[in-house]
């Protein structure tokens, strides 16, 4: 799947309902090529504006980070009651049940506070710890890209790429399919839309 890291521990309980023996793992495509750190997607925590209680919003934050015992609470409930830990690795109360979480765990990652189940390797953990290591900033770090000026071409693209998921997954026939979507996406106006990202790209770093 599309990689952001842990994307596989997340995934891998509902995986497993179909394939028990299923492993899951992330790994870099180039890995001897230099890693950035990048303008950030779209996980973030927000308190909108229009909360009834931003300041009781914040206190549950403040709380939840305050310490690894507030984080596993309000993530997997009580330990003994909800989870256990075996050897400081979180398991469920019963073998064999999938490890229940109150939240996403990945709405409040934080690597202070991590937490793995039990059939995760060292390897993985240390590897997951130390993703960013010798990490530097893009050049774009910053960059945000204005669509105002292709909304249409755009929307041309997005329908277009709804062939895509079926070649991605081998539910269709690759070398049939591919260059079939490749025709659509430039008759959608690809390369005019990828010209103006280009435009604002060299704008932002010409600044």
């Amino acid at each position: 799947m599309e990689g952001s890291l842990g994307k596989d521990q997340e995934r891998i309980n509902s995986l497993r309902n179909n394939v028990p023996d299923a492993k899951l793992a992330t790994y870099l495509l180039a890995p001897e090529k230099p890693r950035y750190i990048n303008t950030a997607g779209g996980e973030v925590l927000c308190i909108p504006y229009s909360a009834a209680n931003p300041e009781g919003a914040m206190k549950f934050l403040n709380w939840l980070y305050g310490s690894q015992e507030n984080f596993y609470l309000a993530i997997f409930g009580v330990e003994g009651v909800d989870y256990q830990l075996i050897d400081g690795a979180l398991a469920p109360m019963e073998e064999d049940a999938p490890l229940q979480e109150f939240f996403y765990e990945w709405m409040f990652d934080n690597a202070s506070y991590k937490a793995f189940p039990a059939d995760v390797s060292q390897d993985y953990i240390d590897a997951y710890l130390a993703w960013d290591e010798g990490a530097v900033a893009s050049p774009l770090l910053g960059f945000q890209f204005n669509n105002s000026n292709v909304l249409e071409i755009e929307a041309l693209l997005i329908e277009a790429m709804s062939t895509f998921v079926p070649i991605m997954t081998g539910f269709v026939d690759f070398d049939a399919s591919y260059p079939e979507l490749v025709q659509r996406l430039q008759d959608a106006g690809i390369d005019a839309y990828v010209a103006e990202v280009q435009a604002q790209i060299d704008a932002f770093l010409g600044k």
